[in-house]
């Protein structure tokens, strides 16, 4: 058995070739359709044709079908194990395996405290990307990521090309975000967008950005409401920056590359409050604090650069 996996995302498979019958040929090829979040959601031969579909809750339980939607009670007849959000599931277990954990999609949550402790961004240790399966993923086992974000950032810098601007993109109505020459970051983040508006091929507006969850939240300032729940903001909120560029020192990145992928980070969170957080630009990792102003504003005060990995992140 032998499988062959995208460039796209670390659990985005393409397709399996088999030996159904055990004679030592690799007799039986089947192609996959993933959703958005990479589930598995069909299996497809040769020909096109839909041999065998999955549908999930949104914590990963899985409902095998066949090509008709009708249930198979006794599970896949083709011996699928990659299902939810990419993961191999063992049937004996009921657990998915990602890396360094397993996950149990009946509990909904991690039977194994998080590897990074505190460190991953979440103050459950034992919670699955902050509850938002739908949202995040987490194919490490260690710490949630935003699949279209990853994907995103290759597809820019396939789309366009190192040192493309958005001037390369589809949409002519794109600005040139920044100055040649850019980093790889920089030109996903520059292209996605313009890819996006023109192809539908670019699958985000920012990129690399690995980590976009807080280790500790604070309370809003003094007469800022917070929203309520199910009600979406009705504004973007506006982010500034302070003193972090001079950090950058001796780091070989760029303050706009920095700077962007942490507003993606930031944005990315839903009503984010006060908090401290952590983005990778181009293999570093950038702590930052985001303080939330008495308009709304959210100003990111400070920004440094980690020394090392994670582990050495510290919150004041």
């Amino acid at each position: 058995m032998q499988y062959v996996w995208s460039p796209v995302y670390v659990d985005a498979l393409v397709l399996r070739d088999r030996d159904s019958n055990g004679d030592g040929t690799l007799d039986e090829r089947l192609y996959v359709a993933q959703d958005a979040n990479h589930n598995i959601t069909a299996l497809l031969d040769n020909a096109g044709n839909v041999v065998e579909r999955y549908v999930y809750d949104p914590f990963g339980s899985v409902t095998v079908l066949d090509a008709d939607w009708t249930e198979r009670s006794g599970g896949s007849e083709y011996a699928w194990h990659y299902l939810h959000q990419g993961g191999r599931f063992d049937v004996t277990s009921g657990l998915y395996h990602f890396r360094y954990r397993d996950y149990s999609p009946t509990l909904g949550r991690w039977p194994r405290l998080d590897p990074l402790r505190y460190d991953a961004g979440d103050v459950n240790l034992y919670r699955v990307v902050f509850n938002a399966p739908t949202v995040f993923t987490d194919p490490s086992g260690n710490i949630p990521i935003i699949p279209f974000v990853a994907a995103g950032a290759i597809a820019g810098w396939w789309l366009l090309g190192p040192g493309a601007s958005t001037a390369n993109a589809p949409a002519p109505s794109q600005e040139i975000l920044r100055p040649l020459p850019r980093s790889f970051l920089e030109d996903a983040v520059a292209g996605l967008p313009g890819a996006l508006a023109g192809g539908g091929t670019a699958l985000a507006e920012e990129a690399a950005v690995v980590v976009g969850g807080t280790i500790l939240r604070r309370p809003r300032p003094r007469g800022v409401p917070r929203p309520q729940p199910g009600i979406a903001p009705t504004t973007t909120p506006r982010i500034t920056f302070g003193h972090g560029a001079r950090h950058l020192e001796g780091s070989g990145l760029s303050q706009a590359a920095v700077e962007s992928a942490i507003e993606g980070a930031v944005r990315a969170i839903p009503n984010a409050a006060t908090h401290w957080g952590w983005v990778q630009v181009n293999g570093q990792w950038i702590q930052y604090r985001a303080f939330v102003l008495p308009d709304g504003t959210i100003n990111i005060g400070i920004y440094v650069r980690v020394p090392g990995n994670l582990s050495n992140a510290r919150v004041p």
